[in-house]
């Protein structure tokens, strides 16, 4: 189910702005963790149900069968299977404060990459 290939240049795209995407397959399922570096674009990561639709469409599968965790959540994506190896995430970033209800689109005072 999962292509790297297919992957690599939405993986591209999000590291320009400070993300790393990482997925696994695990039971039919495919977990996407999508983690920040101290500098990623708070405004640049779209809300998680348009990122799950990009992704089955990246891949060709059905978004349901797709558990996605935002950087800062110990979500489905995240608790479903051992990920493993340097993190990342420093959430919300450095100035900022989460402010939405799903948690993922934080409030900075400069706006911007951070």
């Amino acid at each position: 189910m999962i292509d790297a290939t297919r992957l690599r240049p939405l993986q591209s795209s999000l590291r320009a702005d400070g993300y790393q995407l990482e997925a696994r397959e695990d039971g039919g399922r495919i977990g996407i963790q999508i983690s920040a570096s101290a500098d990623a674009c708070v405004d640049c990561l779209v809300p998680k149900d348009v990122m799950r639709g990009i992704v089955g469409q990246v891949l060709g599968v059905a978004e349901d069968i797709i558990d996605l965790s935002y950087p800062g959540e110990s979500g489905a994506g995240a608790s479903a299977m051992a990920w493993g190896g340097p993190s990342l995430e420093r959430w919300p970033p450095r100035g900022c404060r989460s402010s939405s209800p799903t948690g993922n689109r934080p409030e900075c005072s400069t706006g911007g990459r951070r």
